[in-house]
């Protein structure tokens, strides 16, 4: 795995799942990356709990762009 990624991009296709959150949340801390741009997360809601968590409880701001029922969604962590 290639580590200290400043930037990662990636269709998560939904976070809608404990599995796929879990995913992302062990890729961010093994790449060590700085800011995360997720697409197609197809949340409607991100809250501060589930950003920190994405984030593994390193990067501290988010903004998002929700989904519009179940297509789409930006999260930038």
């Amino acid at each position: 795995m290639v580590t200290n990624l400043d930037l990662i991009s990636w269709n998560v296709r939904g976070l809608n799942s404990d599995a796929c959150c879990s995913v992302v949340h062990e890729l961010i801390i093994e790449t060590k990356c700085n800011l995360a741009c997720l697409q197609e997360m197809k949340l409607r809601i991100v809250n501060d709990t589930l950003s920190q968590y994405l984030g593994g409880y390193k990067l501290d701001w988010f903004a998002y762009k929700p989904a519009r029922g179940t297509k789409g969604g930006i999260l930038l962590l």
